[in-house]
């Protein structure tokens, strides 16, 4: 069942208070957290898994990582974590649909797909935004990358409405069906889906073919569009930051969506 993430949210960050320092030799589990800050030597890190959502502690927004102090809830360690998503790159599927924008070149500490991801869904609402003026801390989450709910929150802000929701699902709910059921509604979606142990990334989905060998999703990323076959992207997507399933939709189905259904 879809919910938003702010009951989400307010538990991850009473949770964050009982953050610890742990030694490399702890056996961790999916319940653990790990705190450090500039103090915390590279011994404690190797050894550990950091996955979920990225928590921030008291700091200065504008500091670095070495500068800040930071909490992580950890994930026990798996093999098909530390899988990246292949992604096919193709051309765009229909010409009704817009272009995908070019992505910013990364930087230590934000990829730039969060801020392209947000360009990219406000042009199917009509709204046109060069993910480099978005390039700001104003646009940016605490920590590395861009959480949900600031992906939420700059979606309402830029295109001047109020109906853009950050949503998660239950690790038993049809998450092919969700997205199914949005788009069949006129509504791209935005998603976020690991990567790697630590990193992740935004893509916006805006169609679903159904191939013999499965599900493929059509998603706009990096300047283009890419196709990604569900069997792929359906474990690293449940295990999205603030999750199971991050997304990001509005209420109300685009008119360019719209049209290219007729």
């Amino acid at each position: 069942m879809e919910s938003t993430l702010a009951e989400r949210e307010k538990l991850e960050d009473e949770q964050s208070k009982l953050a610890f320092t742990e030694s490399r030799n702890h056996p961790f589990n999916s319940d653990a957290a790990l705190s450090f800050n500039k103090n915390t030597t590279a011994s404690v890190l190797p050894s550990i898994e950091l996955v979920g959502h990225i928590l921030p502690g008291k700091s200065n927004q504008k500091g670095t990582l070495e500068d800040q102090h930071w909490t992580l809830p950890l994930g026990a360690n798996s093999d098909n974590k530390k899988r990246a998503v292949p992604m096919e790159e193709m051309n765009k599927p229909d010409d009704k649909l817009p272009n995908a924008w070019e992505q910013p070149a990364a930087s230590f500490m934000d990829g730039k797909c969060g801020i392209t991801g947000v360009a990219n869904l406000l042009r199917f609402y009509g709204v046109e935004k060069d993910p480099k003026e978005l390039d700001s801390y104003d646009y940016r989450s605490w920590g590395p990358g861009m959480r949900a709910d600031k992906f939420k929150d700059n979606m309402n802000l830029l295109s001047e409405k109020n109906n853009f929701s950050a949503r998660s699902l239950s690790k038993t709910d049809d998450a092919l069906a969700t997205l199914r059921k949005h788009l069949d509604e006129g509504k791209p979606v935005a998603i976020q889906f690991m990567t790697d142990p630590t990193n992740a990334h935004w893509v916006v989905v805006s169609g679903i073919k159904d191939e013999k060998g499965g599900a493929e999703l059509e998603v706009m990323s990096w300047g283009s569009y890419y196709k990604i076959k569900w069997s792929d992207l359906e474990d690293p997507w449940k295990r999205g930051y603030g999750g199971p399933y991050p997304h990001v939709v509005c209420d109300n189905g685009s008119e360019i969506l719209k049209r290219r259904k007729n």
